[in-house]
C-alpha cells in the first residue's frame, strides 16, 4: 500500500503550530540513546604488556577521551532502526532543516519516567544532527483533547484549558530540568480542532468515511494495517482489535476522526458535521503537516504508539492524499 512505500526509503524513529507559541515559552507523543564509542581508562605504564614508556597511558588515555567526544572519527552519520523495514539503516535527511516531529504527551496528568527516557532520546538526536552540521526543525505536540483530559476536568471540577495548561507547564519545567532543550514548536491539538472537522467532513464526503452516533470514523479494510508492525494485527495484540480505537464502529479497525461532545470537554461546530472533538490520530496528522512540513525526515514516538497511531497516521496520508508522509517513522532505537 501508499504507506509502505514511503516508509522504505530511509530509516524511522517511533514513540502532538505556530511560532508565536514556540517552545511554549508562554506555557499558557522512542528509541534508546545513540551508543557512542566507550571510554576505557588508560593502562599505566608497563602494565598489560607492551613495555609502556612513561606518558604512553596518558598520550593515550587523551587519545580515547577524543574519540568519546568526537564520535565522529569512528561514524560517519547514525543509523535509525527502520519499523517499516525492521532493520537499522544510515539516516539520509531529505535536505536542510531536517524535520523532525516526535508526538507529545497527553495533558491530563504528571508525567513519567517514561516521557523522560523518550524527550531525553529526542534531545539526544537532535543535538547528534545539529553537531553534524544539520539545521534541524523540531515539532512536538501537546495532545490536549482527548478523552481522558474531559474525564479529569470533570473528576477534578476545573475547566478543561486549565486543566491541560497546568500539565503542560509542569511538564516543559521537568523536561528544562533534565536538559532537554526546546522544540522549535509546540502546536497544540485544540489550536487546529476547527481544521479537523473540516478534514473530517471531506473525508465523510469523500465516502472514506462514515458518520455513526454522532461521530465520523474512517473506513478501513483488514488489509491495510499492518505497515508498521509486520505482522498480522491478530498475532500482535494483547486484546481484540476491536477494543482498539473502541467505539460505535461497523469495522473492527476503524477509527474515530470526530467524536460527539463529552462533558467536561470542549467542543467546536465546523460547517458539514456535527457538534464535537477531534479524534486523536487526525489531530497529529495535521499538526505534523503544518509545522515541520512534509515529508517528514523523522516522526518519533514511543514504541507504543506504533500501534494504532502510527499505523493510522499512514492511513489517514492515504485517505487524504499525501504520498510522502515520513521518511522516518519508528518506535525503534538509536543505534551505532
Amino acid at each position: 500500500m501508499g504507506g509502505r512505500a514511503r516508509l522504505s526509503r530511509l530509516a524511522t524513529v517511533n514513540r502532538g503550530c505556530d511560532d508565536g507559541a514556540a517552545a511554549r515559552g508562554d506555557a499558557g507523543n522512542i528509541s534508546s540513546i545513540a551508543q557512542l564509542p566507550r571510554y576505557q581508562p588508560a593502562r599505566k605504564p608497563g602494565v598489560g604488556g607492551g613495555g609502556l614508556h612513561a606518558g604512553d597511558g596518558a598520550r593515550r588515555g587523551v587519545e580515547r577521551r577524543v574519540q568519546y567526544l568526537c564520535p565522529c572519527r569512528r561514524r560517519q552519520g547514525v543509523r535509525l532502526y527502520n519499523s517499516a523495514t525492521r532493520r537499522k539503516e544510515r539516516f539520509q535527511p531529505v535536505g536542510d532543516p531536517v524535520r523532525l516531529y516526535a508526538c507529545g504527551p497527553t495533558v491530563y496528568a504528571p508525567a513519567h519516567l517514561g516521557h523522560a527516557k523518550s524527550y531525553v532520546a529526542v534531545d539526544v538526536l537532535r543535538r547528534w544532527l545539529e553537531y553534524r552540521g544539520h539545521a534541524v526543525r523540531h515539532a512536538q505536540n501537546f495532545t490536549d483533547i482527548a478523552d481522558e483530559t474531559a474525564q479529569v476536568a470533570v473528576r477534578d471540577a476545573v475547566d478543561e484549558a486549565e486543566l491541560t495548561v497546568r500539565y503542560e507547564t509542569e511538564f516543559l519545567v521537568q523536561m528544562d530540568a533534565l536538559g532537554n532543550l526546546r522544540p522549535h514548536v509546540l502546536p497544540r491539538a485544540s489550536e487546529v480542532a476547527e481544521e479537523i472537522g473540516v478534514l473530517a467532513a471531506r473525508l465523510l464526503a469523500e465516502g472514506s468515511a462514515y458518520e455513526s452516533e454522532g461521530g465520523i470514523w474512517l473506513s478501513v479494510d483488514p488489509g491495510q494495517h499492518g505497515a508498521l508492525l509486520g505482522t498480522e494485527i491478530s498475532a500482535a495484540l494483547c486484546e481484540p482489535a476491536s477494543a482498539v480505537d473502541s467505539g460505535p464502529k461497523r469495522g473492527p479497525f476503524d477509527f474515530m476522526l470526530w467524536g460527539p461532545p463529552l462533558s467536561g470537554g470542549r467542543s467546536w461546530s465546523p460547517g458539514g458535521i456535527p457538534p464535537g472533538r477531534p479524534g486523536w490520530h487526525l489531530e497529529c496528522t495535521l499538526m505534523a503537516s503544518r509545522d515541520p512540513g512534509l515529508p517528514l525526515d523523522i516522526h518519533f514516538g514511543g514504541a507504543d504508539l506504533a500501534y494504532p497511531h502510527h499505523e493510522s497516521e499512514l492511513l489517514l496520508a492515504d485517505a487524504l492524499g499525501i504520498w510522502e508522509w515520513a521518511n522516518t517513522v519508528a518506535p525503534g532505537c538509536i543505534t551505532g
